[in-house]
């Protein structure tokens, strides 16, 4: 239970602290109604009553404690009465889990007490102070000393919640606001007061070393054209990232204008020397210090020349802004160390080490974070004792070799003895048959022909002496992905590539390899994305089959099968990103089932 409890919070935990606001808990009571049946055992429902108490924050997520009573059903029947702690879990959406741990006690054994573990799927809707909750739940309940013999109940219940009014005094630990950020909390716009130019703005971009031109210094932002406003708007990480994905990430032009006075101050700020460098930003990006990756970048989304070399330089600091504030924000880093935390307690040899170091240090390995000795212990003695018990659950369900159902045996009077069993009675022997007719002898089969070597396709032969059988198709419209790509040709991979399921063709497709090679064809490849013979260009992320260059023109060919009907597209295609190229078809016949 408690490997399932850490699961949980490191999924969860991130959605509640996504946000920068304080998160006021609020004291909730709870009341449930459910039926449940025990399995293993006939249909039988139970209805139980519970009331519980929460201390939940806003989202619903927290601890509780719940009392639950099962009434007698019939006269034979008992009731029981059971105390759980249980730990719910929300995200963003209408989802929840609870995990529940307690005891159980009957008027027939009151001690020892039954222990319970199981947990409770749902959904929630919360309305200003009221909820209701309606989900599938599982507990197993069985003796401290037995906990093979327990018992599995699996109920579906709805709850009503009360209190999410009436926030207490303490909150939950959060981030502190940026003071910007809470001027803008109630209107994000008054974070952006309009400002007249003035020494001060310039002085301040001096500061950065940057040299901007007038019109940049005084730059008013505005709700749709400035980072920072959005991020205020917005304040998750994710919410951040798919508006930037969504929007400047594709509309580039429109956001080459240049910075803001905030985007220049959080650029500035942020990339100060006084940073920690993990958490440091990169320099600003200027047009006179654009990397030769950059600057292929630049000329791939914007064009080329000085304008476009600043507007580049423009966006590119916006993007990394938003990418700075998604990385750096604390639901982000506390989600990297949920998934690190993760993925090394799923290895027992890690859980084991790291344990062992956080009882002896007081905080984790490689983070350096301070955690609790006895907490560390707890964990550690806990997942033992649960390998332990699934150990020997596993070991006591095991079956025994040899056992299966006894032979059923007749019941003897008394003072009889069961009479051994008479001797079979001896039968007439059965006359003997006469032998069968000696059967025709099959006739042999004629052995199947010598399969002969296989020969260049014949189109590719006519097609490189000027004759191309193949007919040409009208190249259709260009498709943006083959427009966008980029023009730099990937490495060359092997050229024993398959590029059909069918044997025939990749046979076949290896033999024009060779008599390619003995012609003296250059740049050949196999199954990989459309070039042209200008520079080696990508033109497109369709992959030919076969394509190489054969004096001064690039070939492309594409093996079918007769029932194929897919090869005048992926013709048209080709011939839409390449129209110089030479296309060629071959068509493989299916070999036939030699049976026939």
């Amino acid at each position: 239970m408690a490997v399932s409890l850490l699961l949980l919070a490191v999924f969860v935990a991130p959605g509640a602290h996504a946000s920068d606001e304080t998160n006021p808990i609020r004291a909730v009571v709870g009341a449930g109604v459910s039926q449940g049946t025990a399995l293993g055992s006939p249909w039988a429902p139970r209805t139980s009553y519970s009331v519980s108490l929460w201390g939940l924050w806003e989202a619903g997520q927290g601890l509780g404690g719940r009392l639950t009573l099962l009434p007698q059903a019939t006269s034979s029947a008992a009731w029981e009465l059971s105390t759980d702690a249980v730990a719910r879990f929300t995200g963003e959406g209408p989802l929840y889990f609870k995990a529940i741990g307690g005891v159980a006690v009957t008027p027939r054994s009151l001690w020892p007490p039954r222990l319970r573990a199981g947990g409770e799927v749902g959904v929630h809707a919360i309305r200003g102070g009221i909820g209701l909750e309606m989900g599938l739940g599982g507990v197993y309940a069985f003796p401290p000393s037995q906990p093979a013999h327990g018992e599995g109940v699996v109920s579906l219940g709805v709850g009503i919640l009360f209190g999410f009014g009436s926030p207490s005094r303490s909150r939950v630990l959060a981030p502190s606001q940026r003071p910007w950020a809470q001027q803008s909390a109630l209107s994000p716009a008054g974070a952006f007061q309009p400002q007249g130019a003035s020494p001060s703005s310039a002085a301040e971009v001096r500061t950065a070393g940057l040299s901007p031109a007038p019109s940049e210094v005084v730059h008013v932002p505005s709700s749709e054209r400035d980072v920072i406003q959005q991020i205020l708007l917005l304040r998750k990480p994710g919410d951040v990232l798919s508006w930037w994905a969504s929007g400047p990430g594709e509309n580039i032009k429109h956001w080459t204008h240049p910075l803001s006075e905030w985007e220049y101050k959080y650029v500035e700020a942020m990339s100060s020397a006084t940073v920690p460098e993990p958490v440091r930003m990169w320099p600003l990006v200027t047009p006179e210090r654009l990397t030769p990756e950059q600057t292929e970048d630049m000329q791939w989304l914007v064009g080329t020349g000085a304008t476009a070399a600043e507007g580049y330089a423009h966006w590119e600091n916006r993007r990394r802004i938003v990418k700075h504030y998604v990385m750096t924000h604390p639901a982000t880093l506390q989600l990297s160390l949920g998934l690190y935390g993760l993925a090394r307690d799923s290895n027992p040899l890690f859980f084991a080490l790291e344990r062992g170091w956080q009882m002896g240090s007081g905080q984790e390995m490689f983070t350096a974070r301070e955690v609790s000795k006895l907490g560390a212990a707890q964990e550690f003695f806990t997942a033992l004792a649960v390998g332990v018990a699934a150990g020997k659950l596993m070991s006591a369900t095991r079956p025994v070799p040899g056992w299966g159902v006894p032979a059923r045996v007749e019941p003897v009077g008394p003072g009889k003895v069961k009479a051994p069993p008479a001797p079979p009675k001896a039968a007439a022997p059965a006359p003997e048959p006469s032998p069968p007719a000696p059967k025709p002898a099959p006739t042999p089969a004629p052995p199947p022909p010598a399969s002969a070597p296989l020969a260049p396709s014949p189109e590719l032969v006519q097609a490189l002496t000027g004759k191309n059988p193949t007919p040409q198709v009208p190249a259709g419209p260009r498709l943006r992905q083959d427009v966008t790509v980029k023009p730099k040709a990937p490495d060359l991979l092997p050229l024993e590539r398959p590029i059909s399921p069918r044997p025939s063709q990749n046979a076949q497709l290896q033999r024009d390899i060779k008599y390619l090679d003995e012609l003296g064809a250059t740049n050949v490849r196999v199954n990989q994305q459309q070039l042209t013979t200008r520079n080696d260009q990508r033109v497109g992320i369709n992959r030919p089959d076969l394509q190489f260059d054969y004096n001064g023109r690039r070939y492309h060919v594409e093996y079918d099968s007769p029932t194929s009907g897919r090869g005048p597209a992926h013709q048209s295609r080709l011939t839409a990103n390449d129209p110089e190229a030479e296309i060629i078809r071959i068509i493989i016949p299916e070999p036939r089932d030699v049976t026939q």
